[in-house]
């Protein structure tokens, strides 16, 4: 999205500059020069508008921590990832157990965070979501931790 508007401005500066530079040079210069300043203004600021618009995204995108190989658990917390931080707690360790089993461990609490996991009766991770702030009555997701879980299980 954001490359397709960058894109698009640059292509519309740049023909605005090529229909300038197309134009007789005589009477026609006066009323092309106004026009040329305006078409170039227009296409900076959608760049500069892309360029917000993908600050803004990036701020929002969910925290991807490398992870090295044979590590089976991963503190996290809502610092590291901001806004896209989907529980009521602060923060916690994900583990990966033996048989894929990825859990969640805080305030002394395990709780499952996928199907292999729920199967041992543990609490569902879904228990500490935060409510959804577009949707009544729905939670935020959870499937990035799942993710997350299953990259330390390999």
């Amino acid at each position: 999205m954001f490359v397709d508007i960058l894109y698009c401005s640059f292509l519309f500066a740049l023909l605005g500059g090529l229909w300038y530079l197309n134009q007789p040079r005589e009477k026609q210069l006066q009323v092309a020069k106004p026009l040329k300043y305006g078409i170039n203004l227009l296409g900076g600021v959608l760049a500069l508008g892309a360029v917000f618009f993908w600050l803004k995204t990036i701020n929002e995108a969910p925290f991807q921590p490398i992870i090295k190989p044979g590590t089976h658990r991963l503190a996290i917390s809502a610092e590291q990832w901001g806004k896209t931080w989907p529980l009521r707690v602060p923060s916690g360790t994900l583990e990966c157990l033996p048989g894929a089993e990825v859990v969640f461990h805080t305030q002394g609490k395990t709780f499952a965070v996928n199907g292999q996991a729920k199967l041992k009766s543990l609490p569902k991770l879904e228990i500490l979501a935060s409510p959804d702030q577009y949707i009544p009555k729905a939670r935020k997701d959870l499937s990035a931790f799942q993710r997350m879980g299953l990259r330390l299980c390999n």
